[in-house]
């Protein structure tokens, strides 16, 4: 009930809307109970006035009769419309909502859940939230309404009658819908649960089927989706059976009140208390009110997979952020110098899914201009341990020892305005860690990230990564055009400033040959383009930011040796120019020469 109350202030917002709906619905509903029960008054008044031989008026009541019909399909229609407008509102509404909920959660906050499960959460849960209004508020408000109506109907005529209909109906009304309700509540909540482990399993598959079809491991996970599959089936088979034991115990009240109202009804038409055409009246409005509590066993059969579907969109929001935002946040400076004191980091257990490194260690080398640089060594793997003190193609160097179960260990470096810094380790060393830390993503479990002086704690996240662009190792291209996508770093961006990105990320030429240039589509995460051309769009997209500091991950991977030092070149040259801070992420040991200071993290 918590999160019944909680969803509801969801729902303000368009209260008029579901105001209207209800009332659509209950004036259409009360126009088809009227037009069978006046159809059957006025053809049993018309029988027995020509049995009778005597003329009676039959104007008012096929006017009523063609008033009836014209407001049942005029209320049905709007009805439909309106609720619908009602319903597509709220969700987008809450849409909206869940995500401004999640925004502060990424990434640290969203690790520990599969991809799957949060596409699950975020569409068929938040779908399944319109059968709060659809199928529980919208039926439950108008049934009550109306045997209200129905009741005094009734009582007019005689109170037992009233009182018969009425028991009936609160049986079809609440107790057949509260049996659904017992009996399939926990089956309900068990769909929802197997539908987004299901989907979560299909998800994963998909994005590793090259993987499983080449380490033959497919036929196992189909096996495993088939139990799932099995088990979804069973269980719908179970609602299936309670949604027809629940329309036959509605259909079964239906017939039992009308031939209860008809035991009553013929002996006072005998005794002259009821009009003989009154009681195929009373017959057809009794049998008619059913229509009104028929959605309630599957008002209340959903229950269950609505609960279900609030509780693990609540229990996500719920969440407390990993890093909490100052109450009053300072300004950013205008110049961004950044320092790492003594930064100690390991991810949460459970969280990320990172390689071991023991032990972790930093080597620290200042880069000497003119100095010999070792072309030909492409990756750290492998790279020759120097002794404290020697020379090597970056000047001196020293290590030190990193406790196992960190990521980083008492790590100190100092990254001011306008400085290129490149860090170069294999992966898992923890070089990905520290652009986390200095976008804000995390906080350090000891030591300080510092931004002039000030702790970054101090600042606001959204304000801190405006003024810096990021290339991350697993890039990202959205299912839209090459335009659109390089626009997300700047809206109003000329086209003449999207070629001369590209040509520093030296893309322009390729995109160029694309079938429409710039207005290509990418594909589902960037899948109509090679990894290289997707690396260097996205390298592109950073550039064209108006940002202070230039973060890349691995910005060469794909690339050959050539093109590789070129894009280096072009990158480090524009950084230059703009005043631009540059952090370069990296295995290579190439194309550093020109940075101002170079840390190796080695295993």
């Amino acid at each position: 009930m918590n999160n019944f109350r909680r969803l509801m202030t969801l729902f303000k917002p368009y209260r008029g809307w579901l105001m209207l709906g209800i009332l659509l619905s209950y004036i259409t509903m009360l126009a088809n109970v009227g037009l069978l029960a006046i159809s059957g008054w006025f053809i049993a008044t018309m029988g027995l006035a020509g049995v009778a031989g005597v003329s009676t008026n039959y104007f008012t009541p096929s006017a009523l009769i063609r008033a009836m019909a014209i407001i049942r399909t005029a209320g049905r229609y709007g009805e439909r419309l309106v609720t619908h407008e009602a319903t597509l509102r709220v969700l987008a509404g809450v849409r909206v909502w869940f995500y401004k909920q999640i925004e502060p959660l990424a990434p640290a906050g969203l690790a520990q859940y599969r991809s799957g499960d949060l596409l699950s959460r975020i569409r068929a849960d938040i779908d399944k939230l319109d059968q709060v209004y659809l199928r529980l508020i919208l039926p439950v408000s108008v049934a009550v309404l109306a045997v209200v109506v129905f009741a005094v109907v009734l009582a007019f005529y005689h109170p037992l009658l009233a009182l018969v209909e009425v028991v009936m109906l609160l049986v079809a009304g609440a107790l057949v819908p509260w049996w659904v309700h017992h009996f399939g509540f926990g089956v309900s909540r068990k769909v929802i649960k197997t539908s987004s482990q299901m989907r979560s399993a299909v998800v994963s598959d998909m994005q590793g089927m090259g993987e499983l079809l080449v380490y033959g491991a497919a036929e196992k996970h189909e096996q495993q989706l088939q139990v799932l599959s099995d088990d979804l089936a069973s269980q719908q088979q179970q609602m299936n059976r309670l949604t027809s034991t629940a329309q036959s115990a509605v259909g079964l009240c239906a017939n039992l009140g009308l031939w209860l109202v008809l035991l009553i009804a013929i002996p006072l038409v005998h005794q002259g208390t009821i009009m003989p055409a009154d009681l195929a009246m009373l017959a057809l409005f009794a049998l008619a009110c059913f229509e009104a509590v028929a959605p309630m066993p599957l008002a209340f059969q959903a229950l269950g997979e609505t609960a279900e579907a609030m509780a693990r969109i609540f229990a996500l929001v719920d969440q407390q952020p990993v890093l909490c935002e100052p109450e009053q946040p300072e300004v950013m400076p205008e110049a961004l110098n950044f320092r790492f004191d003594q930064v100690s980091f390991s991810y949460p257990e459970g969280e990320l899914e990172i390689p071991s490194v023991s032990p972790s260690r930093f080597t620290k080398r200042e880069n000497s201009k003119g100095s010999a640089f070792q072309q030909n060594q492409v990756l750290i793997e492998g790279f020759p341990p120097l002794q404290k003190g020697e020379q090597g193609g970056f000047g001196s160097y020293s290590r030190e020892g990193d406790p196992e179960s960190s990521v980083i260990h008492q790590f100190s470096v100092d990254f001011p305005a306008g400085k290129k810094l490149a860090i170069v380790g294999p992966t898992g060393s923890g070089k990905s860690t520290l652009t986390h830390l200095l976008l804000k993503f995390y906080e350090p479990d000891s030591g300080e990230v510092l931004l002039n002086d000030r702790s970054l704690a101090c600042f606001k996240g959204d304000d801190l990564r405006e003024r810096i662009a990021v290339v991350p190792q697993q890039t990202h291209l959205f299912n839209q055009s090459v335009r659109n996508n390089l626009l997300l770093a700047k809206p109003d961006a000329t086209q003449d400033e999207l070629e001369q990105v590209c040509r520093l990320a030296m893309v322009h030429d390729t995109v160029m040959e694309f079938p429409e240039g710039y207005d290509t589509l990418t594909g589902e995460t960037g899948v109509r383009v090679s990894g290289g051309q997707a690396k260097r769009l996205v390298i592109a997209r950073a550039l064209l930011k108006p940002a202070d500091v230039l973060i890349l991950d691995e910005p060469t991977e794909g690339l050959d040796p050539e093109n590789a030092q070129q894009l280096i070149e072009n990158i480090v040259l524009e950084c230059e120019r703009r005043g631009q801070s540059l952090l370069l992420i990296t295995h290579r040991l190439q194309q550093l020469e020109r940075f101002d200071e170079v840390l190796l993290r080695l295993r």
